[in-house]
């Protein structure tokens, strides 16, 4: 058996089973005063070495991903807070106020609403992509140079710089979407 395959057949045994081999091998230890140890060339799959070796891997690389999980959650946090901090405001003081109240689910999910409409108000949705009683859907590029942006009357909406038309077709789209929507 070759090395690779030997791995596999480690890798192979689920984390209750290699508990299980684990606890039993410890066991053994246990009561022969450390008699019951074994270490084979070629190794054996159920060698005290290679199943406490296989459980010290394992630990490790759960305690490695915890940490990235841990970090990974801390980036993403702070990435958050910088890029929305009335949105995570709003968000911990509803948290808050919903911790505090002592009254029932259906006042905390008053409380939220609340927030909800206070954030609405605070953050500036974008509620159209475009001012219907001005322009008229579905809109179109220009034919010559395919940067302007016009409604279906012809109305120019927006002229994109120059090298920009892949730009101005995607923002077409994005308009078109919004048409499609309402």
């Amino acid at each position: 058996m070759t090395y690779g395959e030997f791995q596999n057949q480690i890798e192979e045994i689920s984390n209750t089973e290699l508990a299980e081999k684990a606890q039993s091998i410890l066991s053994k230890l246990c009561s022969t005063g450390g008699q019951s140890f074994t270490m084979t060339v070629p190794p054996r799959i159920d060698d005290t070495d290679i199943i406490l070796s296989e459980v010290i891997k394992r630990l490790s690389y759960l305690d490695i991903k915890k940490e990235k999980e841990i970090s990974d959650n801390k980036n993403i946090f702070n990435s958050f807070k910088r890029t929305h901090p009335i949105l995570l405001k709003c968000i911990l003081s509803a948290m808050k106020e919903v911790e505090e109240t002592k009254q029932p689910e259906t006042t905390a999910n008053e409380i939220v609403e609340n927030w909800k409409k206070a954030l609405l108000n605070t953050v500036g949705i974008v509620k159209s992509r475009y001012d219907s009683e001005v322009f008229t859907p579905p809109f179109r590029l220009g034919a010559s140079q395919k940067r302007a942006i016009l409604d279906s009357k012809g109305k120019e909406v927006i002229i994109m710089p120059i090298n920009s038309d892949k730009q101005a077709q995607m923002y077409c789209d994005y308009l078109n979407v919004s048409a499609m929507g309402e």
